[in-house]
């Protein structure tokens, strides 16, 4: 219950931090979408240790997160982009 709570919440802020940023979908780069994602690079499934952290979970449209399953290999593209292969690595 707590977890799932909390997540919500950091989902929230991480989404609305880049939105007020203007800044699109970490995958496709769109900023119009039918729907806002905080989108996940390492699901909590598969690292469930970096289920908070912000380095993790960036702005992303739903066609990206639902439809194309996280769009990943887009993300990490863009991941390397922003922050450079060696933090990118370090997740």
């Amino acid at each position: 219950h707590w977890i799932d709570l909390t997540q919500r919440a950091v989902n929230d802020i991480c989404r609305e931090t880049e939105l007020a940023e203007g800044l699109g979908c970490i995958s496709c780069g769109t900023k119009t979408a039918f729907a806002w994602h905080a989108g996940h690079y390492r699901s909590t499934a598969a690292a469930g240790h970096l289920r908070f952290t912000r380095f993790n979970i960036h702005l992303q449209c739903d066609v990206c997160n639902v439809y194309k399953s996280g769009n990943i290999e887009a993300y990490r593209t863009a991941l390397v982009e922003r922050y450079g292969e060696a933090a990118v690595l370090a997740l």
